[in-house]
């Protein structure tokens, strides 16, 4: 059987049967709620693999995606992937209320707050300051993570150098790449101290250095 043909049969079974498991009262059945929603944005992203970018797939699986969310409403791993999905589609307006909505859920999480920014930055000239308040905001949130990490005695490397990355490429949006390398090479030796590694502090300053901001964006 194609894939194609796969995929529409199963849209075709998974949707009655999330629309029966949210309106059932019984705790008993094949999935919890809970269960099925996760199963229906695995399935989705899968749909998404599988389609290689096609734009049907993305709305077969932006279909799912609200099957899954109107059993868990607080899923936000399904809003953040139907937002990706919907900028996919060009919906960008929609995808940017659905960054509003995660962030109900996950109060100032900076990674949402830098991925409203970068919405805004590349769908609404218009509100380009709107999108380097939330960049700042993000930007503020991921370097005090990492200075207090810093502090820790038990801190662990990666997250902590992961904090520092993430500011590193809103200051990037934020003040251009001149001072953001400025910004990076006053952290070198930290970094080596934490991760003694020179090599892969070299290889982050050059991406850096030759990212083109627009091509980020897109």
């Amino acid at each position: 059987m194609e894939t194609k043909q796969f995929m529409n049969i199963l849209l075709l079974v998974l949707i009655p049967l999330a629309h029966s498991c949210s309106s059932s009262s019984s705790p008993k059945g094949l999935l919890n709620q809970d269960s099925l929603a996760t199963f229906l944005n695995d399935t989705a992203e899968k749909i998404v693999r599988g389609g290689l970018g096609k734009q049907d797939a993305y709305a077969k699986a932006i279909v799912l995606l609200d099957r899954a969310l109107a059993l868990k409403p607080d899923f936000t791993v399904a809003y953040e992937n139907k937002a990706n999905y919907l900028l996919k589609l060009g919906k960008c307006g929609e995808a940017a209320e659905l960054m509003d909505t995660i962030l109900r859920y996950k109060k100032n999480d900076p990674i949402t707050l830098t991925k409203k920014g970068f919405i805004l930055q590349k769908c609404f000239g218009n509100k380009r300051d709107e999108a380097l308040k939330y960049l700042d905001q993000a930007a503020a949130i991921f370097y005090e993570s990492y200075k207090t990490k810093n502090n820790l005695s038990d801190f662990k490397t990666k997250n902590n150098l992961s904090d520092f990355k993430n500011y590193v490429l809103n200051m990037l949006f934020l003040h251009g790449r001149d001072s953001t390398l400025t910004i990076l090479d006053k952290e070198k030796d930290n970094w080596i101290r934490k991760e003694p590694s020179e090599n892969n502090f070299k290889i982050f300053r050059d991406y850096i250095a030759k990212i083109n901001v627009n091509d980020y964006l897109h």
